[in-house]
This record gives C-alpha cells, structure tokens and sequence, in this order.
C-alpha cells in the first residue's frame, strides 16, 4: 500500500485487477474493496446511497428506501395438494379444481409470508408445523389473507381473514 488519503476527499478504486482499496487504523491494514470491485469486512457508520448485490452478514440498524429483495422469496401459485415452500414471502392458493391441503413447515425468525386466496371453488386448508393461535387456517372464499410472521418457534397472525381452526 502506498501514499494515504485524505477521509474528506472522494475515494476512486483506479488499476488493474490487482488493485484493492484499504484502510490502516491503528497501525492494522483492512481490505475493505477487493480487487474485484467489491466491499469486504466490517462496514460501520452511516451508509448513503444506492447498495446493488447481495448483503452477506448481519445488517444492524434501519434499512430505508427500497429495500427489494430483503425479505427475499418468491410469489407462487399453488393449485395441487403439498408443501408451501418456506422460501415463498407470498403464497397464492387456487383451489378451483378441487380441495387443498397444504403443509408449512417452520420459517426463519422474523420471516414474514402473505398466504392469499386467489380463487375458491372448493377450501384451501394450510396446516403450519407451529401455529401460535391454532392448528390450520382454512380459505373458502376468494380474497381471504392470512399474514404470519415465524417467531423463531411458532408462525404468529399478523393479519387474517381466514378460519382459525
């Protein structure tokens, strides 16, 4: 590492593919932009502006703005008998062709999933493995939502038009 900077300044990663950025505080040196372009170790203070990729790690603070894909999952549409996959942040049920019966296992602590009704011909019945206010939640009309967010032991109702069963 050569030369320093002065904090005040803005900061320009420029070189090769052997370039890296570092910061030396009390006499320790840390990469903290690899050679690839990409912020490595700690990051503690105030960040502004836009964070494009993916965040490894804990995040401690407010995240404001458009935070796309920190509650991370899918929107699937299920219209046959099985499991909800745990990964889903909305689950979408049709049971037009006949009876459901879904399964859903233990989230992730914090997990947030939005269970909807789209069409009802028939119940859609989704059984938790842990429900704190029951044992099922039973959709037979269309529009019925249920919003549940895992505790780290049982699914929690956050929302619910639903029955409770």
């Amino acid at each position: 590492m050569k030369g320093g900077v002065n904090m005040a300044d803005d900061i320009k990663l420029v070189g090769g593919a052997s370039s890296a950025l570092y910061f030396v505080q009390g006499g320790t040196s840390k990469k903290i932009i690899n050679s690839s372009g990409y912020l490595e170790n700690t990051l503690v203070g105030d960040v502004t502006g836009d964070v494009t990729g993916d965040v490894t790690g804990d995040v401690t603070g407010d995240v404001t703005g458009n935070t796309t894909g920190v509650n991370g999952g899918n929107v699937s549409e299920y219209s046959a008998t099985g499991d909800i996959a745990v990964t889903d942040k909305m689950a979408i049920l049709d049971s037009s062709s006949g009876v459901l019966a879904m399964a859903l296992a233990d989230g992730t602590e914090g997990q947030r999933l939005v269970i909807k009704c789209d069409t009802a011909g028939s119940n859609a019945v989704v059984t938790p493995a842990h429900l704190a206010d029951g044992a099922t939640l039973t959709f037979d009309a269309a529009d019925e939502t249920a919003i549940l967010i895992f505790d780290g032991t049982n699914w929690q109702l956050v929302y619910n038009t639903s029955t409770l069963g």
